[in-house]
């Protein structure tokens, strides 16, 4: 899969979504298709569908993880996640296709957010990736 941190304002800002059977937040992002180029492209892919017409600079890799993921627990398989980070250029960002609501959060409250329960716990590592990278 590929999961998106999209930034602005100088890194202090974060978008996040929530999915419609969840009220935790989550990075936008998706499963890579198949048949796809590459992780880059899926990952725009993914915010379109999710976050609509958006502009973004380039994808910049952060990290890669395995994600604890409820549908794949009691598999043999399991879900790896590539996390990118790029900066927002303009638009205005909405929910569509798996998500439900955006958001803009500071990325300072972060480490609350999870501490609090408010992140979905498979993205959990994601967010502690993504505060690494911005050290």
């Amino acid at each position: 899969t590929v999961d998106i941190a999209v930034m602005r304002q100088d890194n202090s800002e974060v978008l996040l979504g929530k999915k419609s059977t969840s009220h935790k937040w989550r990075f936008p992002g998706g499963f890579v298709d198949p048949g796809g180029s590459n992780f880059e492209q899926a990952g725009r892919r993914e915010l379109t569908e999710e976050c609509g017409a958006i502009e973004t600079g380039n994808m910049q890799y952060v990290a890669s993880a395995q994600i604890d993921d409820w549908r794949y627990r009691t598999e043999t398989d399991k879900i790896m996640t590539t996390l990118f980070k790029t900066e927002f250029l303009f638009g205005n960002p909405q929910a569509s296709d798996d998500l439900e609501e955006v958001g803009w959060f500071s990325v300072n409250e972060l480490k609350t957010m999870v501490a609090d329960g408010k992140i979905t716990e498979e993205h959990e590592v994601l967010i502690q990736l993504l505060l690494t990278n911005l050290k």
